[in-house]
C-alpha cells in the first residue's frame, strides 16, 4: 500500500482493502512527510503492517522540528514500530 493517509482514515481504508483481497496488508511505503500521507502509520503498524521509506523521510518523522534542507544524519535511535523502515537512503 503506498501512505496511510489521517489517522481517522485507518480502518476505512483497511476495510476497503479487504474489499479488494482478504489477505492482511503487509507493506506501507511513504512517500513523503506530510500528515495526509503518514498520519496513519501508527495504526497501520498496529496491524503488522511494514512501513517503508527514504531515510530522509523517517528522519523528519522522528525528529519533527527537524529544519528542511538540512543535511540528514542517519538515526541512531531505536525504531519504534511505526517509524518506517529504510529501503534506500538515496535514489539515483
Amino acid at each position: 500500500m503506498v501512505d496511510s493517509q489521517f489517522a481517522p482514515l485507518s480502518d476505512k481504508i483497511a476495510a476497503a482493502v479487504k474489499q479488494i483481497s482478504p489477505s492482511p496488508i503487509r507493506f506501507l511505503v511513504d512517500t513523503h512527510v506530510h500528515g495526509d500521507h503518514t498520519g496513519g502509520n501508527e495504526n497501520f503498524a498496529k496491524m503488522g503492517v511494514t512501513i517503508f521509506s527514504r531515510d530522509e523521510l523517517r528522519y523528519r518523522l522522528v525528529h519533527p522540528t527537524a529544519v528542511p534542507g538540512a543535511p540528514v544524519q542517519p538515526s541512531a535511535e531505536k525504531r519504534s514500530p511505526s517509524s518506517p523502515i529504510v529501503v534506500r537512503s538515496r535514489f539515483t
